[in-house]
């Protein structure tokens, strides 16, 4: 995926959907599988989320706004984004459901909802926990209680157990929980499921040692995303069989003393399929330090790279500078912007004539 790309992603993210700061495991089932938590207050102050913010996602949302007449046109990015804290989803299993996909209206729903097979294609059930300040609940609750009064089937309202819950089309559940958070889910039963984790009617994440073994981490991280028992559920390139003997991964992504850190934390059961994936890593480094020697950023990134392995876990952790970040992100910003960059992109793609006639045969 291209650079540009995956911050798109990522700051969508962040502007759809949060639960506030650190990972509150009172919230999590203790019997998640994979689970993802983004600190959107974290990413909010760090320098690299000040700059996307301001320079992509509000200018993405101004233009939007520009070209719409509805309620994008009412809305204060800027107070939006203040008050979104952070979000975390989770699943108990990985079974996928094709009948879950997105469909119509639901096109715009983050897929983090349910997350994504990356085998079939087809949904993953797992439930959304949303944190938002009172205020912005209010104003969510007050646009549902506009789309009930047009009764037309869109929004319904029903009380399970003396908690409000919203169904858009029976296709997405929708619950307002106290203290700003909001449950969310395609499965209702999923939804239910994480009311009794709640309710401490099941058990959290607090009594549960699963993600246990992966090494400690700060409360300052930006995104973490963590899984187990995945081995079956995932395409593994053919010369990187060895992974799929790993009984978990974690990818934490964080900022620090003016470095992006990116950490990969892999969890081995048996230690010499642990040695063997050391090696694995280790050989991948030392080859794109060699193939790729003219590249400075690169040599500089690779010489960052730090493995690490103890009785369980493989961790690898990178660094990478902030400011070399923001301004490669700026001149690729800058090169899109410039018409003279997408003329001469344009033709570059094609061919001269001149050039295709004179690679013909002679005759």
């Amino acid at each position: 995926m291209k650079i540009k790309t995956a911050l798109l992603l990522m700051l969508a993210a962040c502007a759809g959907s949060a639960l506030a700061g650190p990972l509150a495991k009172e919230n999590i089932d203790a019997n998640a599988k994979w689970l993802l938590h983004l600190d959107v207050d974290q990413f909010r102050e760090s320098r690299l989320g000040k700059f996307l913010i301001k320079e992509v996602l509000l200018k993405k949302m101004d233009e939007a706004k520009a070209s719409a007449n509805n309620l994008l046109t009412n809305l204060d990015a800027v107070k939006i984004i203040g008050q979104i804290h952070s979000l975390s989803a989770y699943g108990t299993s990985f079974e996928t459901d094709a009948n879950l996909r997105r469909q119509g209206i639901f096109d715009s729903v983050p897929e983090l909802v349910v997350g994504t097979s990356l085998e079939t294609g087809a949904s993953l059930k797992g439930v959304l926990l949303l944190q938002v300040e009172p205020e912005t609940r209010k104003i969510l609750e007050g646009l549902a209680a506009g789309l009930l009064l047009q009764g037309d089937g869109t929004l319904t309202k029903t009380n399970e157990g003396g908690v409000d819950l919203y169904s858009v089309k029976d296709q997405l559940f929708v619950s307002p929980q106290d203290k700003g958070l909001i449950l969310l889910s395609k499965s209702k039963a999923m939804i239910k499921e994480a009311m009794a984790v709640r309710t401490d009617k099941s058990k959290s994440l607090l009594a549960s040692k699963a993600f246990t073994d992966f090494p400690p981490i700060a409360d300052s991280i930006i995104l973490m995303a963590v899984a187990e028992g995945f081995q079956d559920h995932l395409l593994i390139p053919p010369e990187a069989q060895v992974l799929r003997k790993a009984d978990g991964a974690r990818v934490v992504l964080g900022e620090t003393t003016g470095n992006l850190l990116l950490n990969v934390a892999l969890k081995v059961k048996d230690p010499a399929v642990l040695k063997q994936i050391q090696q694995v890593v280790e050989g991948i480094l030392a080859l794109a330090s060699l193939s790729q020697s003219e590249n400075k950023e690169l040599q500089q990134l690779v010489q960052s790279v730090k493995v690490v392995a103890t009785e369980k876990v493989v961790s690898v952790t990178a660094a990478f500078p902030v400011d070399s970040i923001i301004t490669k992100a700026g001149q690729m910003m800058a090169d899109e912007q410039n018409p003279r960059h997408k003329a001469e992109t344009s033709t570059a793609e094609k061919p001269e004539a001149g050039a295709a006639d004179a690679k013909q045969p002679q005759h």
